[in-house]
């Protein structure tokens, strides 16, 4: 019987359909607790409908069996993110990674703690590189924190490595070009050009190479 209800879900997500869909696995958790992908959808409709009690309600019934499943964690933090509870959501990411590693976990954590102005804010960012150097989306989004933050060394740093890495990457080329320039103009200049060259309607990179 879960597998009906999970299977009429799916035809109602394809008939854009979610409040019925959503409404199907939920039955299907409820037939079948430990069925994590059934409970997954179901959490994401409802957080998508902005309905985190209802999340809630489906991420403890999946707890009650699951304990200790690295996914049931990522969904009790995106329950709490939902719910304007950016502590709880960092641990329960945090919790997610530490039973298995990912780059989802990492992000989430690290967005929680900057929604919650937490301590240590890079630290989940940084533990993912130090397993997985090249993942450019997450030294993306380390660089791109430490710039806002005014730590322009390390953005620097982190920068340089973006480009060693992928030397077209766009937001690398443009954001070392400004950062640099004051310090060492022409090769801000060359960056700036590259970038250009690359994305010449982009209004921010005419405007560090303009400027």
């Amino acid at each position: 019987m879960a597998e009906y209800w999970f299977g009429l879900g799916r035809a109602q997500l394809a008939v854009n359909d979610p409040a019925a869909a959503r409404d199907s696995f939920t039955r299907a958790v409820a037939l079948r607790p430990d069925w994590l992908e059934a409970g997954a959808i179901a959490v994401r409709i409802a957080l998508a409908q902005r309905d985190p009690a209802r999340a809630r309600r489906i991420t403890e019934t999946l707890f009650e069996h699951l304990p200790q499943h690295p996914v049931a964690w990522l969904l009790a933090g995106q329950v709490h993110a939902a719910s304007a509870q950016p502590d709880a959501a960092s641990r329960a990411f945090a919790r997610s990674y530490a039973l298995r590693p990912t780059a989802v976990a990492a992000l989430s954590d690290f967005d929680a703690r900057v929604r919650g102005n937490l301590g240590r804010v890079e630290q989940p960012l940084q533990n993912w590189l130090a397993r997985e150097p090249r993942d450019l989306t997450v030294r993306r989004a380390l660089a791109d924190f430490l710039l806002r933050s005014g730590r322009d060394r390390e953005a620097q740093r982190e920068f340089e490595t973006l480009l060693e890495q992928s030397p077209n990457d766009l937001p690398a080329l443009n954001n070392l070009a400004w950062l640099i320039a004051p310090a060492n103009g022409p090769r801000a200049e060359a960056l700036a050009r590259r970038a250009f060259a690359i994305a010449p309607d982009n209004g921010a990179v005419a405007d560090t190479l303009g400027w």
